[in-house]
């Protein structure tokens, strides 16, 4: 792998997922918050379109996708997708559990789910979104408390109101849980704030796609690990050049090549 950190050169960390990325600070011309992006014809299948940055037609690529990542929409919609089904088979199990009469195994700890887990660590600067998560915590713990009370009704010998509760349950909180997981998605669509990098590339400017900016300075020094330690989901590695360490946290960062991203883009 190429090493190719020159002393005092500086760089643009930027965010995708969750692994850090730099570009050489001399091929970055700004980074601006995304403005609107029209659609463009005859695109690569990483194009997104063009923006109008000060009277200038610049194209967009989506670095995820360029990487073979998930967009950022379709990584938040997969992960709200999946927590609303995990509610859904979670009454499901409880239902069966209840009519064969079986031991129910699944977690009755709110905070202990994969969407208790990530809700209680999830912070949002937005603060519609971050009011319409706190709509979240009392249906997500009135569905998981259900199973104590079904559990008590099947042991006084309930069985009809202990399905009679589940189905309440289905019908009152995990209708009111799946709005909410409709709404926050919404939301999500509508707030996303990523950032265009505008690089020179093959003597054209292009707009990149990304997450979020981390900051703009030197690198410390190349790590040795190997790539496929921290980006085993990262299909396009060809286009990470070297591995350097963040010069304050010394968390790890994938070095890319401009000239390398636009190859075969037109």
């Amino acid at each position: 792998m190429q090493k190719n950190h020159a002393k005092n050169q500086r760089w643009v960390v930027f965010s995708l997922q969750k692994n850090l990325f730099a570009l050489p600070a001399h091929s970055v011309q700004t980074m601006v918050e995304m403005p609107m992006v029209t659609q463009l014809p005859h695109m690569p299948s990483y194009g997104r379109g063009a923006i109008n940055l000060r009277g200038q037609i610049i194209p967009v690529l989506d670095l995820r996708l360029r990487l073979g990542l998930p967009t950022l929409a379709d990584e938040m919609n997969g992960l709200l997708a999946q927590r609303e089904q995990d509610h859904r088979n979670w009454l499901s199990a409880l239902e069966q559990s209840a009519r064969d009469g079986t031991e129910f195994k699944l977690t009755t700890d709110p905070h202990k789910c994969a969407f208790g887990k990530w809700y209680d660590t999830y912070t949002h600067e937005n603060l519609v979104i971050a009011s319409l998560l706190l709509k979240f915590d009392k249906p997500h713990k009135a569905i998981h408390a259900v199973a104590e009370k079904v559990k008590h009704l099947e042991h006084s010998g309930d069985t009809a109101g202990a399905q009679a509760l589940i189905s309440a349950t289905k019908n009152r909180e995990l209708s009111e849980l799946i709005a909410l997981f409709a709404e926050l998605k919404k939301c999500f669509a509508e707030e996303k704030r990523e950032i265009a990098i505008v690089v020179t590339g093959s003597e054209k400017l292009y707009a990149l796609a990304v997450d979020s900016i981390e900051s703009v300075g030197q690198l410390a020094e190349e790590s040795t690990q190997d790539i496929e330690q921290i980006a085993i989901e990262l299909r396009e590695k060809e286009l990470v050049t070297s591995i350097a360490k963040h010069e304050k946290s010394e968390k790890l960062i994938l070095v890319l090549e401009p000239v390398k991203i636009f190859k075969n883009t037109y």
